[in-house]
């Protein structure tokens, strides 16, 4: 089945049959459309954690791979859905406001508020962490499962609601 995305997004990577050079596929893509000339997001600097693993930035771990270690630190497994849609950051980025995107700010259990950009009809989202005058980019990934779309959705409901004044 061939999907049919918003004219601004690219179509994803191919990266399956996964190789020994699909890392070199992908992080191509995170150097070209994040490292030049870091996206911003309705006018806020974007950043990412540049604290090197493996010989590549942590913020491109956090965007390729799955945390699977159940709760221990450190245990990440490549997920080739993630890995394809890489390329999808920055477009999304550039096109806040886009009636495919569903955008909202939520205050985690932390206090903290993240921002989130879900492509809710393609299942992908954006996680920023809002830091005031920047954004720190968390984490992209596939939503592929019904918990946590669901999970989303409540968030979305429990969204810090805009001041109409």
């Amino acid at each position: 089945m061939i999907e049919h995305y918003p004219h601004w997004l690219p179509e994803p990577l191919e990266v399956m049959p996964w190789g020994s050079e699909t890392y070199d596929l992908i992080y191509e893509c995170f150097e070209r459309d994040l490292k030049p000339n870091p996206p911003r997001y309705n006018g806020k600097f974007i950043f990412y954690s540049k604290n090197l693993i493996d010989g590549k930035e942590e913020g491109f771990w956090h965007i390729t791979d799955r945390d699977v270690s159940r709760g221990k630190r450190g245990n990440r497994l490549p997920e080739p859905a993630r890995c394809a849609k890489i390329c999808w950051i920055a477009p999304m980025l550039r096109n806040s406001g886009h009636p495919d995107l569903l955008e909202w700010d939520y205050v985690e259990g932390d206090g903290g508020v993240n921002r989130y950009i879900w492509l809710f009809d393609y299942d992908y989202i954006i996680i920023l962490q809002d830091l005031g005058r920047k954004y720190r980019l968390r984490t992209a990934y596939t939503v592929d499962n019904e918990n946590e779309r669901n999970k989303l959705q409540k968030k979305y409901e429990r969204r810090i609601k805009e001041d109409p004044g």
